[in-house]
């Protein structure tokens, strides 16, 4: 971020609150326009998962897309938005476990399941169907085929 402070003199030429308001008022209107097209932007083609859809400061907590559905002995590969401003983090598992673990990660305590990996970094995450993988908070990660047909879903 960068910011910069003019400092006026005494008597000098200011925004009027209403100017003020115009121009939060324009910068929403422009803000939410670009939240609505990042919203509806496309997923990557093939066994790719996108983390975030980001630009100028806006950013989506999603991936895209929401739900991929891989083969035995194909692999995913996670990668971040180019402009993303987030850190993004996946995890796979059964639905039930996850789902309060999902909850915790944007709770006012820091929950360390969700942020560390679940296996030693520099090593492949390995996600067979029924136990829990986590990437932690990484641009993109590849993970080794499970043992059956499996169907991630991301959050």
């Amino acid at each position: 971020m960068k910011l910069t402070v003019v400092v006026k003199g005494k008597g000098a030429q200011v925004p009027t609150a209403r100017a003020d308001a115009r121009r939060v008022a324009k910068q929403v209107k422009a803000s939410t326009r670009l939240a609505k097209r990042l919203l509806a932007a496309r997923a990557p083609a093939g066994n790719v998962v996108q983390a975030g859809s980001d630009d100028k400061g806006i950013a989506t907590i999603a991936f895209l897309p929401e739900k991929k559905t891989i083969d035995v002995g194909e692999s995913v590969t996670f990668k971040m938005s180019k402009r993303s401003i987030e850190t993004h983090n996946v995890a796979f598992g059964p639905k039930q476990y996850l789902d309060k673990h999902a909850k915790a990660f944007f709770g006012p305590v820091f929950e360390p399941f969700v942020t560390f990996r679940s296996d030693a970094p520099g090593t492949p995450i390995s996600f067979d169907g029924a136990n829990h993988a986590t990437a932690g908070p990484t641009p993109a990660c590849s993970t080794p085929p499970p043992r059956r047909r499996s169907r991630a879903r991301t959050r």
